[in-house]
């Protein structure tokens, strides 16, 4: 726990987002560091034990809810919660410091990098790093420090070609920088788990959003693609719909220099971008 909080190098302005806080063991070692912090536990028993044990922590807001909601959307009760805390902290940037819960951490970093930045604007957010970029859903965060399971930390890392390389690894990467700081064995934990874990550190990254486009349809691109994974281009655009029939799919890859017979486990993030772009 120490390692992760010490790792997110927490400030005295900054909103910390913690989905599954469980006990609150590290809530607490988060609340010592920043300015407030969002915990979201969905277990009740969890959520009455961290409740117990933040009591007196008037920085913490602990809700009893799922970190997600409806279409992929981080939850309106922290997302509201979170707007609070950045109101409050107008100068503090938004981290967000977890152990995530294994079932939702694909969803849940994909969302939070995906959210759209209508309130500050990207120029903004490069000239002022530590500056949170608000959003009508949420915040797009500053930095995520995050123990994940292992196979979650390899696809996040993935380069092209490899079998880990896939939906996450390439909206991840078009959107920030990402590095893997630590790998912990089941035998670091009590109860131990059943799989290794990994903590890697994620860092969106202004510039390259700015470049990957309308990241909507980015995302769309790569899940359509990776649904059909084992089939060429040309066909997976179509299959996915992507395109309305196979010829233009092809001609739209030839236009791109693309082989129409690659498939998409083989593409550098570069080309899901372009192909996101010459569908608009």
């Amino acid at each position: 726990m120490c390692f992760v909080a010490d790792a997110a190098e927490l400030g005295l302005d900054d909103v910390v987002l913690e989905p599954g806080p469980g006990t609150g063991g590290l809530t607490a070692l988060l609340a010592e560091r920043a300015a407030a912090v969002v915990a979201v536990e969905l277990d009740r028993k969890l959520f009455e034990l961290a409740s117990e044990r933040l009591a007196g922590l008037t920085n913490v807001r602990l809700i009893h809810s799922d970190i997600m909601g409806k279409g992929d959307q981080i939850a309106p009760a922290a997302r509201a919660a979170l707007e609070e805390a950045l109101a409050r902290h107008p100068r503090g940037r938004l981290k967000v410091v977890a152990n995530l819960p294994y079932g939702v951490s694909t969803a849940f970093i994909a969302a939070m990098l995906a959210a759209h930045p209508d309130r500050v604007p990207l120029k903004s957010a490069i000239r002022n790093p530590r500056c949170a970029v608000r959003t009508g859903q949420s915040a797009i965060p500053n930095e995520l420090v995050v123990m994940v399971q292992r196979e979650v930390a390899e696809r996040l890392c993935a380069a092209p070609g490899s079998e880990e390389y896939g939906y996450l690894s390439v909206i991840v990467q078009a959107l920030a920088r990402v590095e893997s700081l630590r790998r912990l064995s089941p035998k670091a934990f009590w109860p131990q788990p059943e799989v290794d874990s990994a903590v890697v550190r994620i860092r969106p990254d202004p510039a390259l959003r700015g470049a990957a486009g309308d990241v909507e349809r980015l995302r769309a691109v790569a899940g359509g693609l990776f649904t059909y994974r084992r089939k060429q281009l040309a066909a997976a655009l179509r299959q996915s719909r992507l395109t309305p029939g196979l010829e233009e799919a092809r001609t739209l890859l030839d236009g791109l220099g693309i082989r129409p017979e690659a498939r998409c486990e083989e593409l550098p993030v570069s080309d899901f971008i372009r192909i996101s772009k010459a569908l608009s």
